[in-house]
Order: C-alpha cells, then structure tokens, then sequence
C-alpha cells in the first residue's frame, strides 16, 4: 500500500504539467515563443537541481552566469531572426541597446 500510495504522489507534478502545458495550445504562436523563452532557462535550473538533489552532479561554479548567458543567446536568437516572437515592449527595449539590422 506505501508504494502504490508514493506512486501516485510522484505522478501528481508530472500531471499537474501536463495540464498547464495543454493550455499553451490555446495561446497565439507568438506567444507560445514567448513563453518557451520564459519557462526554458528556469526548467534548465530545476533539472540542475534535481540532478545536484540526486547526487549526480557536483556543484559547478559560475552556473548562474551560464545559464544568463544561455537565455540571452536565445533571446538575442530571436531579436535577429523571429523579430515577432518577442512583445513590441521588449522589442522597443532591444532596438534601443543594439539598433535594428
């Protein structure tokens, strides 16, 4: 009964996130983009942390600066080739710091 009972429990997040991400299919593509580029820096830390939590990986020092240079190659990915990914506020940002092409 204690292992059907831990089962389950270890289930309920992984449905949970099926649910949530089944609601992205109602947002408009630019927005799915934008919040892919939202969600992936903070999934790429949960991963880490569970992998540390684990024991399968030790401390690496610098990660936080990894992981911020990491979002900002994809972001600026998008700035240069997908343009309309990005919300026109952020866009207003993004040209005023590196002009438009």
């Amino acid at each position: 009964m204690q292992t059907q009972k831990y089962q389950i429990k270890s289930l309920n997040p992984a449905l949970a996130a099926s649910v949530a991400c089944s609601a992205l299919f109602l947002e408009s593509e630019g927005r799915r983009q934008e919040i892919a580029l939202f969600i992936f820096p903070k999934s790429l830390e949960t991963a880490w942390r569970l992998l540390k939590k684990r024991g399968y990986v030790s401390n690496i020092k610098g990660w936080e600066l990894f992981l911020f240079g990491l979002a900002m190659g994809i972001i600026n990915y998008f700035y240069h080739y997908d343009d309309a990914a990005i919300k026109s506020t952020y866009l207003t940002i993004f040209n005023n710091f590196w002009g438009k092409d």
